[in-house]
């Protein structure tokens, strides 16, 4: 029922042409003989060879959905019923929490509430109820609501948010020509984490925003994935004026924020250049060595990537 949500756990083998020569990792559905040698690869950024070919698996095309948007009084409330619903060993398809302002301007709400969509997809399966039910009660413990039937096909809120999610990219660019900067950011964190991570990020931020343009901004923040043991909060800021130095700057302390406290510094956007600095601080520095190694074997003259996910070392002796 619920498709995987990571590339790395649906590819069973990869072939990498590296500047050292070609490595063809082994294909089977699962294996306990040793580290897990296409891990190394996958997520590498580039940086180890260039993956040619793999093998992944399929998933069958999606016959049955159901879904339901459910309200909240307050986020903190969505929060806690997304934890539970994430430890239920029910696991929908789409759990995606948005907090009250951004469901405003999505088009979710009207009234304030922080909203959760859920869903459930199957290709086999025709009777979603047997899981949606059990996650509505758990959303009902928890203060949420909801005005309609997921058995009910017309008007949902969750259509015009899919609608004004996939056309974001472009209001985008009007609100820049209209001198407001929008941009975002996300991470990953635990569940006993996530509030102090959460506080944090939108208080000094929206400080940050007015002390550099003068004027208040908005931080807004959903869940694009939830995990038992905790959430990704992927947050969006807006604030006056197109200056890139103050992006720069509030990206940094929001940057800085995360690796302070338990956040990684990415969950799905990648590390590349403008992440590689945190990425090195949020890990240990046995492991950014152990990488270095990787690299000066697979490719001693660091022709592929250089400067992502780890610099070279000109005094280190291999």
């Amino acid at each position: 029922m619920q498709g995987k949500t990571h590339i790395d756990d649906m590819v069973q083998s990869v072939r990498v042409v590296t500047p050292a020569g070609i490595i063809d990792t082994s294909r089977y559905p699962a294996s306990g003989a040793g580290p897990d040698s296409k891990r190394l690869f996958i997520g590498s950024e580039g940086i180890f060879g260039f993956i040619t070919s793999a093998w992944i698996q399929v998933q069958r095309i999606v016959k049955y959905k159901v879904s339901q948007t459910v309200n909240f009084n307050s986020f903190m409330e969505g929060v806690k019923a997304v934890q539970d619903i994430s430890q239920s060993g029910i696991y929908p398809t789409n759990c995606r929490l948005i907090d009250p302002l951004e469901s405003m301007a999505m088009g979710l709400s009207t009234s304030g509430s922080a909203c959760l969509i859920l869903g459930f997809e199957s290709a086999t399966i025709g009777n979603l109820s047997v899981f949606m039910n059990p996650l509505l009660e758990i959303c009902k413990t928890h203060g949420g609501s909801w005005s309609y039937s997921y058995n009910n096909k017309d008007n949902k809120p969750e259509s015009d948010w899919k609608g004004n999610f996939l056309e974001a990219p472009y209001y985008r660019d009007e609100l820049m020509l209209r001198g407001v900067s929008v941009e975002t950011f996300e991470t990953c964190t635990t569940w006993s984490n996530f509030p102090n991570l959460y506080n944090k990020i939108t208080q000094e931020l929206n400080e940050a925003i007015i002390q550099l343009t003068g004027s208040p901004g908005i931080v807004t923040c959903r869940f694009t994935h939830v995990y038992p043991d905790g959430p990704a909060p992927y947050f969006t800021v807006g604030f006056k004026g197109l200056n890139d130095d103050h992006w720069n700057t509030l990206k940094k302390i929001a940057s800085d924020i995360l690796v302070a406290n338990g956040g990684t510094i990415t969950h799905h956007h990648a590390v590349g250049r403008d992440h590689a600095s945190h990425f090195r601080q949020q890990s240990d520095a046995m492991y950014i060595d152990l990488l270095e190694h990787i690299k000066n074997k697979l490719d001693p003259y660091w022709v592929l990537n250089p400067e992502v996910l780890i610099k070279q070392n000109l005094q280190a002796k291999y």
